[in-house]
């Protein structure tokens, strides 16, 4: 049986090689290591699987550049976990390849959009498939213009997550807290289909420290 001492999910990071160069982007100045192999990375399945862990989320880097990634996602399967895929969405064809291969109750994609404009692959992708969208929140206080089309879509889970600060030019790039927080609730309060992504530790907590 799963007890409380083990973690809902956790976080894998198979590979850290990327093919955009984000400045948002948490991972952005970690040094280049090697992917993980399919045996250690079936080790590490195991064990989540014998702790009776349900979730797995695989990011990166970008995931679709692991060259196993299909036999990853195999293995989590193999192993009855539910996985996240959170993707830049360039590489289109591996993303439907695992959307064909698996239901959205077993694999789950996640695509992070924050530029302008899309391919026109990538949009039928999302219409098709309906991953789970998200970007990241900045001085503007809006919904990039890219991602509008798709929320409140049915099928289609939207995040406007809070930007990591890792090093003082960040700073000139986010608002605070306080700000997001208000301005997200103003953009839920329109549109349902909005979600945010923070650490809850920035929320105080009144039930128990009024």
């Amino acid at each position: 049986m799963r007890t409380s001492d083990h973690p809902f999910y956790i976080q894998l990071y198979p590979t850290l090689s990327c093919n955009l160069s984000c400045g948002f982007c948490f991972n952005r100045n970690l040094k280049p290591t090697q992917d993980i192999n399919v045996i250690d990375f079936k080790k590490i399945v195991s064990v989540l699987s014998e702790l009776e862990i349900p979730f797995i989320d695989i990011l990166g880097g970008e995931p679709t550049l692991h060259p196993d990634l299909m036999k990853l996602v195999d293995l989590t399967n193999q192993y009855g976990l539910r996985t996240n895929i959170s993707s830049n969405g360039n590489n289109v064809n591996a993303l439907k390849t695992l959307s064909e291969k698996y239901d959205r109750d077993s694999v789950r994609i996640g695509i992070s959009i924050n530029s302008s404009k899309l391919s026109d692959n990538l949009h039928h992708y999302i219409l098709t498939y309906k991953p789970v969208i998200k970007s990241i929140f900045d001085r503007s206080g809006m919904i990039p213009e890219s991602c509008q089309p798709y929320v409140g879509l049915p099928g289609i889970d939207y995040f406007l997550l809070y930007m990591d600060v890792l090093d003082h030019d960040d700073l000139k790039n986010i608002v605070s807290f306080y700000d997001y927080h208000r301005k997200l609730n103003e953009i839920k309060s329109i549109n349902n289909g909005v979600n945010g992504v923070y650490c809850s530790g920035f929320i105080p907590d009144k039930e128990h420290y009024p």
